[in-house]
């Protein structure tokens, strides 16, 4: 296990500082026709002023229907985030956070007919963006609330930052976590020294809860959130939202600012939305600077709440429903819909097929294992949702790499399936000595490799052979370079002639 000082060592060997006199030169340089956009009021403000909001928990924090609310997280007491703190943020955190590459990729650039970069968040030490926030709301805990403990409930990527960066500023973390969560996810955080209790089918939905022999035993039969947030004020400890803490939107809204220094002309910047936070953050601070710079958000097809609550104007609740894009199935945050509804120019949903094929093509081209969450704003321009992006310089938000081994395998198959370079056929032929490896041959002659085989013994189907008594029926799946290649594939005479139980297979496109 690696000690705090080895976690150090290995983060600031990767560090590159914010340019804040870059920064201060460029809106110096600024027409006066330009000056309005970029709000230099506010960024002299943010720069030259001194002090910052400290938190610490209430002493009084109210109950609906039984169980107490977060404080900070309230929607009759909504927080703007101003541009000035996520200044702040990106001071508070550049000591101990990597700036990410945004990265041009020439393939998908290609593909895409735009000019395609990628802000590369899962090369942050846990793997996403989700650290920014992290550091910045520990460090804008109080003192005496630093040593008294952070509680939070996560499914994955925050519960890790949060971890992680509590190991490096000695702050005890305790994060409870759904029983879906990957156990990839669960035993790092532990390996940072954080508490984990598993409890709750998801975040949000009171289900059973599977007890540790610690806690106590009112937090049965409740949702994960409620327990975390029971715990936190039972303890004295405050509970930090991952996507609507205001600290923590401030902390992901500076992703905006390394992205602006990193291409000053951006035209679209593409941003998962799950539970808003991030999605708030860059907004803010993109739209401080360049309100001419196009927020698009994608979110997938399965989980669409925040398209729908920014269509009703009002916040509403998620449907229990799968996606690849697991990291987006979050609950909408207050704060979060509150920064980012004005700011947000369009969002488009993409399909569980697109998000499985912008994996696969991140894999293939840019050898880059990213999870559904991070590969849905490629996912959106891979399938044609974003017309207006052609020729234009637009930023795909990689927002995380920690995708469960087990999801990769699946969604590789979907992504190939998809782009018919997997074939299901259904094969019958005489069961005689010989009759698979004619098969096999068959396939390899053309080029074809065999994923799965299915040896069936007994058949009913007569209109298949004259004696099924004879036949034997082979369910496979065969990879093939292109779709192309899979029509010639089919049409080959060797498949066509010939009674299956004597001499040639017979095979049938079950896709």
């Amino acid at each position: 296990m690696e000690n705090t000082n080895d976690l150090n060592e290995r983060n600031i060997s990767r560090k590159r500082k914010f340019s804040l006199t870059a920064f201060e030169d460029f809106v110096n340089s600024t027409s006066d026709s330009e000056k309005p956009m970029i709000n230099k009021s506010v960024y002299e403000n943010c720069y030259f002023k001194s002090g910052c909001l400290y938190y610490e928990q209430p002493k009084h924090i109210p109950k609906i229907d039984g169980h107490y609310i977060d404080p900070f997280c309230n929607p009759d007491m909504l927080k703007k985030i101003k541009f000035s703190d996520i200044i702040k943020a990106k001071r508070n955190i550049q000591s101990d956070i990597f700036f990410s590459p945004c990265q041009r990729s020439v393939t998908l650039s290609k593909m895409t007919k735009c000019n395609l970069f990628f802000k590369k968040e899962y090369l942050q030490i846990t793997g996403s963006f989700k650290e920014r926030g992290a550091r910045n709301s520990l460090l804008s805990l109080t003192k005496n609330q630093q040593k008294l403990g952070v509680v939070t409930a996560s499914a994955g990527n925050h519960a890790l930052g949060l971890a992680y960066q509590g190991k490096l500023l000695g702050i005890s973390i305790t994060v409870m976590v759904p029983l879906s969560a990957p156990i990839m996810k669960i035993e790092r955080c532990k390996t940072f020294n954080a508490k984990v209790v598993v409890c709750g089918r998801n975040l949000m939905e009171i289900t059973r809860f599977r007890a540790e022999p610690t806690m106590h035993s009112n937090f049965r039969k409740r949702c994960t959130k409620e327990i975390a947030m029971d715990y936190a004020v039972e303890n004295k400890q405050i509970y930090i939202n991952g996507y609507d803490f205001p600290p923590i939107l401030a902390g992901q809204g500076t992703i905006g600012l390394e992205i602006h220094e990193q291409m000053p002309n951006v035209d679209y910047i593409l941003v998962p939305i799950g539970g808003g936070g991030l999605i708030a953050g860059i907004s803010v601070a993109i739209k401080s600077i360049n309100p001419k710079i196009k927020i698009i958000g994608i979110e997938s097809e399965n989980f669409n709440t925040f398209s729908l609550s920014m269509e009703k104007g009002q916040i509403i609740s998620p449907e229990n429903r799968c996606t690849l894009a697991d990291g987006l199935a979050a609950p909408i945050g207050y704060n979060s819909f509150y920064n980012a509804k004005g700011l947000i120019d369009k969002i488009v949903n993409v399909s569980e097929k697109s998000i499985s094929q912008a994996i696969l093509r991140l894999i293939e081209i840019e050898k880059s294992v990213i999870e559904g969450a991070g590969a849905i704003g490629l996912a959106a321009l891979i399938s044609n949702k974003l017309p207006e992006c052609k020729n234009k310089n637009v930023c795909v938000i990689l927002s995380g790499g920690n995708i469960d081994t087990s999801v990769l395998g699946r969604c590789l198959d979907i992504g190939l399936r998809a782009d018919e370079r997997l074939m299901k056929m259904s094969v019958t032929m005489g069961d005689k000595p010989g009759s698979i490896a004619e098969l096999t041959r068959i396939v390899a002659a053309e080029g074809g490799n065999i994923k799965e085989f299915i040896h069936q013994r007994s058949i009913h189907n007569k209109s298949d052979c004259t004696q099924d008594i004879y036949c034997v029926n082979i369910r496979l799946v065969v990879e093939v370079r292109n779709p192309l290649h899979g029509i010639n594939f089919l049409n080959k005479k060797k498949y066509k002639t010939g009674c299956p139980t004597c001499r040639s297979p017979k095979l049938k496109n079950e896709n």
